[in-house]
Parts: C-alpha cells; sequence; structure tokens
C-alpha cells in the first residue's frame, strides 16, 4: 500500500496555458510481508504504551533524487529496496542518471515484468534553446489536466486519495496560491487524518515532495506541523490547540511530541535511506533538534463542518515574518508560542472559507511548545492558563 504522485502545477491557475512546475509526491509507509506487530507506529499516533511496541511497518523514502532525476515507487519495500540496489550498482560510469532511470523505470512499469511494483520518473531534456520535463509513467497511466490545477497522474493504493488531497487544497487557496504554500500543507491533513483515526488506506506516515525549480530537484524546507481541533459552540464555532506536533527535516527526519497523562512523550524516526545520498545526516539525535527551527510552520484544522463532513483546512505561518509568534532557541530545545491574537486571527480566516464562524473563547489557553533534546525530563508540551 502506498501513494504516489507526478503533477505539472499550474504556477498561475487563472492561466491553463502558463508556466508549471513539475513535482514528485510520495509517502513515507513502507510496508513489509509478513512484518513485525500488529500496530503501525508512526509520528502522528506515537504514546507512551507503543513506544516499545514493534511496528507492522517501517517508514522510508520511497522518493529518490538521482542527478537530474527523480523517481517516486509505489509497492512492496523489498521489491523498491531491490531495485535501487540494481540502480547502485548498474549505473555505468559516465552514464547520465536520467537516461539509466528512465530505461529502469520503463522495465519496471512493464506488465507482468514486477508484479506489486511501479514507478514514476521525471528528469529534465533539451529541446532546441528550451529545456523541458519528460517522464516516465506505468502503461495503464496517463497524465490528466485537471481545471485550475495542472496535469497530473498517480500510483499505489492512495495515489487518487493523495491526489484528491492536493487538489483540496490548490482550490481552497487564493488564485496567486504559491508553490511554497501547497507542498507545505500536503503533509498536515494525512496526520490530522491518522491522528483521528481516519486514515482508510495504508499509506501515509508523512508525504515528502521534490519540485524542480532553479535547475534542481528541492525537497523543500524544515516544518513544523501543528493541529487544532474546531468544535461547536453557541452561534458558531471555537478552536483549541491539540497536545501534539510533529516536525519534519527534509535530510530524512522526524520529530513527534505528544502529551499524555502520564507526561510529555516524544519519538525521533529517521526515514530509512533506500538510496545513496549527498547530505547524510550522522550526527546525534539530541545535538540535531537542539539546534533545529522550521522555516514553515503548517497549522491543521480538525473537525466536522455543521453538515456532518469532516474537513481537514490547513493554514501555511513563515515564523520570520509573523507577528504573535515566537520561536526562541533555549538550552535544552527549542519553544514555538503562539499569541491568542494571532490564533483567533487564523481561526476566523480558515472557519470563514468553510462558511462558519469563528467565535474566539475566553478560556483558550496560549500554547507553549517546549522541545527539549538533552534528557528525557527535559521535553514538555504543556497549555498554559
Amino acid at each position: 500500500m502506498t501513494a504516489c504522485a507526478l503533477l505539472f502545477l499550474l504556477v498561475d491557475r487563472r492561466v491553463p496555458d502558463g508556466p508549471q512546475i513539475p513535482l514528485l509526491l510520495a509517502d513515507t509507509l513502507v510496508s513489509y510481508d509478513g512484518g513485525y506487530g500488529s500496530r503501525a507506529v508512526l509520528p502522528s499516533v506515537t504514546s507512551p504504551d507503543i513506544a516499545q511496541s514493534p511496528s507492522r511497518v517501517a517508514l522510508a523514502r520511497k522518493l529518490v533524487i538521482f542527478g537530474d532525476a527523480a523517481v517516486a515507487m509505489a509497492g512492496d519495500g523489498r521489491l523498491i529496496t531491490g531495485v535501487v540496489h540494481e540502480l547502485r550498482i548498474g549505473l555505468p560510469e559516465g552514464e547520465r542518471p536520467s537516461r539509466w532511470l528512465a530505461n529502469l523505470t520503463n522495465h519496471i512499469n512493464q506488465p507482468g515484468r514486477r508484479q506489486g511494483l511501479s514507478a514514476l520518473c521525471a528528469f529534465p531534456v533539451d529541446s532546441g534553446h528550451s529545456r523541458g520535463m519528460q517522464c516516465t509513467l506505468p502503461k495503464d497511466r496517463k497524465l490528466q489536466f485537471v481545471d485550475g490545477v495542472g496535469y497530473w497522474t498517480s500510483i499505489g493504493s492512495g495515489g487518487e486519495e493523495l491526489f484528491q488531497t492536493v487538489m483540496q487544497i490548490v482550490r481552497s487557496l487564493p488564485a496567486d496560491y504559491t508553490c511554497w504554500q501547497i507542498l507545505s500543507m500536503i503533509s498536515g491533513p494525512r496526520l490530522a487524518m491518522e491522528i483521528i483515526g481516519e486514515a482508510r488506506n495504508s499509506w501515509g506516515g508523512y508525504v515528502e515532495h521534490a519540485s524542480w525549480q532553479d535547475g534542481r530537484w528541492d525537497r523543500g524546507g524544515r516544518v513544523l506541523h501543528i493541529f487544532m481541533l474546531y468544535t461547536p459552540c453557541k452561534d458558531g464555532f471555537t478552536t483549541t490547540m491539540l497536545s501534539r506536533v510533529v516536525a519534519y527535516d527534509p535530510r530524512g527526519r522526524l520529530y513527534s511530541v505528544s502529551n499524555h497523562k502520564t507526561g510529555p512523550h516524544f519519538q525521533e524516526f529517521i526515514l530509512e535511506e533506500i538510496a545513496p545520498i549527498n547530505d547524510v545526516v550522522s550526527i546525534s539525535e539530541e545535538e540535531f533538534w537542539r539546534n533545529w527551527s522550521p522555516d514553515i510552520i503548517n497549522i491543521t484544522f480538525i473537525g466536522n463542518v455543521p453538515d456532518g463532513r469532516l474537513c481537514l483546512p490547513s493554514h501555511v505561518i513563515d515564523p520570520t515574518a509573523t507577528n504573535g509568534l515566537e520561536i526562541s532557541i533555549h538550552p535544552n530545545g527549542w519553544r514555538v508560542q503562539m499569541t491568542d491574537e494571532l490564533k483567533n486571527s487564523i481561526s476566523t480566516s480558515v472557519l470563514q472559507t468553510m462558511g462558519i464562524e469563528y467565535i474566539p473563547s475566553t478560556t483558550d489557553p496560549n500554547i507553549f511548545v517546549d522541545v527539549g533534546v538533552d534528557g528525557r525530563e527535559s521535553l514538555f508540551l504543556r497549555e498554559r492558563y
């Protein structure tokens, strides 16, 4: 079970034949036949009672970058690992990675060649005086144009659901949206679905992306995910911050923080590298997260609109350009604080897009998130009244 997508995103959705940004998306959940344990231990659902539980799934990078080519693979984890092994030993000296990868992707996608495995590949090609993007798809897939979004295709059991998530995000944003906004929001709704137990397909864990910009593939910035619950109250809805955050670093690390009756709990996930990379992270967990700070903060709202539908809108904040948001580094970690004024402003804006009215609560807490990294007792996630 997996979810991958290839998307040529319109830079301006008001111009259907305008410039596009090539994107590859892939979840990180890897299922192995006969996996250990009965639980899926994921960043969105970590807790003290499952901290030591064997997991029936692993987290790994299924979106692999080789030079100017990128490939997203869907299927069994062992098959994906085998393909990457072929890439490691099979690339002839001097061969352009994109050419070799395209040929291998075509081989993978031939019917009957590798049951349970498929791939999407994209790489730039020169055509006269311009440079375009070429893609290699499974035989049963083709690029489709969606008005206001761009061309896309997907593979894997959750591929269609992944694209629907992207489409909802694009259509919820103003016409002058940026690729940065969309990519920052993609993982929030899936994490939220896993938190509340509404994830229907066995895909997720985290959704990684690579976008072709400025002549190279870019995995994006560091993202801190925060979650708010919106619930009915007199004359409208109010919001409450959930005691859970998930931090993502594009070098392949995830950090989950949650608060429980027995106290705070934190757990790190290192994405299993199934391909060689240039920026290997070898420093310790404590040193890594002590100096970490987000480039982007994504807030995902969780709740049901008046007609009963589950709706999970997101809102992106630039922590360096937002009043009312404080991020500070401490000897034992880092802290994120949001004022009630900023929380009310964001809640009003997001809920209005769903046609419901936000009612500020006089008992709303100020939320502090302290992530400590130099001892078991140094991490705190608390609400201050």
